[in-house]
């Protein structure tokens, strides 16, 4: 194997891949980097078992394939390579598997790995594939990941569902505590029976992360096997589907007709409040619950700390009132409502009260995503 290329741009490739190369692992070849050089292109990749990272280099300038070949080498080669004073970098790997690296007047030598040796990571056929703006996706996902659970019992818990059928792509996460659902839509044909075509459970950091690493307009959600994959013409990031039934979220949404009192108030000027009343919550271990209470016929609502021990604060909201107006005092995380407020972007904010001890429903002004959260029972 032998080729020149330009540094930046192996530079930035190999900084890319890196992020999922294996830090441990009973199979050391996955704690390297696999390169292959084709006629026209260079193939980096990277796998730590659960998740593969696929990026190509192609059609740029000063690059160049001498001779084709394939090789896993250390993780180390990224600094290497970040340390090289020219602007290109050559390689060539000898017959006895040592590649040697070149640029101005300093020369590198690396023992390798056989590429032989590396799991296989090529995609096979794909179930199910669908092109998606990666702008809407973005916005999907952060409206959604933070829901997902850290630590649970429950695997899917710690995933993200996406559901996708013949009109929406739907994102959902939930941690049996708060919940969060974004939709993109595939078409606006309102007159056609909308059907599942297919779901699954994908890890929820993986997700955020992956499609941080694209920069196309346009990107391809697929599945293969018990796989989900993300791709583009230059990168593929891969990972595999979490198992299991997740929370049926439908079932969650019904709670919405059942809503006797919407308030609609500033987002912003709540998450203020919020992190007011937070400073004296944040005194207790553990942290105390926050209450809200709303009287008949107000124009405002409070926000105050359930437990006085150390402190107090009120901290009062203007509001507009939809439907009943009843008086309302509920316990709840400030952690749970900001994370909720924060993920939205519309100015004005709208939340739903059943009962005291139910869950209340949030909706941006702006957008379709289903937000919701259960109460603290206050003694």
């Amino acid at each position: 194997m032998e080729f020149t290329i330009n540094k930046q741009e192996l530079l930035n490739n190999l900084v890319k891949v890196g992020k999922y190369s294996a830090r441990s692992t009973n199979l050391p070849i996955l704690c390297g980097i696999y390169l292959k050089a084709t006629a026209n292109e260079l193939l980096l990749v990277a796998s730590n078992k659960e998740d593969t990272i696929v990026s190509t280099i192609s059609e740029i300038q000063n690059f160049n394939i001498v001779q084709e070949g394939e090789v896993v080498v250390p993780k180390t080669i990224t600094d290497i390579v970040k340390k090289l004073p020219n602007d290109t970098v050559s390689f060539t790997l000898d017959n006895n598997n040592s590649l040697h690296i070149s640029s101005g007047k300093t020369k590198y030598s690396l023992n390798t790995l056989s590429a032989n040796d590396y799991p296989d990571f090529t995609t096979k056929t794909l179930k199910f594939l669908v092109s998606i703006s990666l702008k809407k996706l973005q916005r999907s996902v952060e409206a959604t990941y933070y829901c997902a659970a850290e630590n649970h019992s429950k695997p899917q818990l710690k995933g993200i569902e996406i559901s996708i059928t013949n009109k929406e792509i739907a994102f959902a996460a939930t941690d049996a505590n708060t919940l969060s659902r974004s939709t993109i839509p595939i078409t606006t044909d309102n007159n056609t029976e909308e059907k599942l075509l297919y779901s699954c459970i994908v890890p929820s950091r993986w997700l955020y992360d992956a499609i941080k690493m694209f920069e196309d307009e346009e990107i391809e959600l697929g599945f293969e096997g018990n796989s989900a994959i993300l791709r583009s013409k230059d990168l593929h990031i891969k990972t595999q589907i979490i198992e299991g039934k997740y929370p049926d979220v439908v079932k969650f949404m019904e709670f919405e007709k059942t809503v006797k009192t919407t308030i609609s108030t500033d987002r912003l000027q709540l998450i203020n409040s919020l992190e007011q009343v937070n400073v004296i919550c944040s005194m207790n271990n553990p942290k105390s619950a926050a209450l809200l209470n709303l009287e008949l016929n107000s124009k405002e609502f409070s926000l105050s700390n359930n437990n006085k021990s150390l402190g107090d604060v009120i901290v009062k909201n203007p509001i507009e009132i939809e439907g009943e107006s009843i008086p309302i005092s509920i316990g709840f995380s400030i952690d749970y409502m900001l994370r909720h407020l924060k993920s939205m972007q519309a100015d004005v904010v709208k939340i739903g009260f059943i009962a005291e001890q139910s869950p209340l429903i949030f909706r941006n002004m702006d957008s379709e995503d289903f937000k919701l959260m259960l109460p603290i029972r206050i003694g």
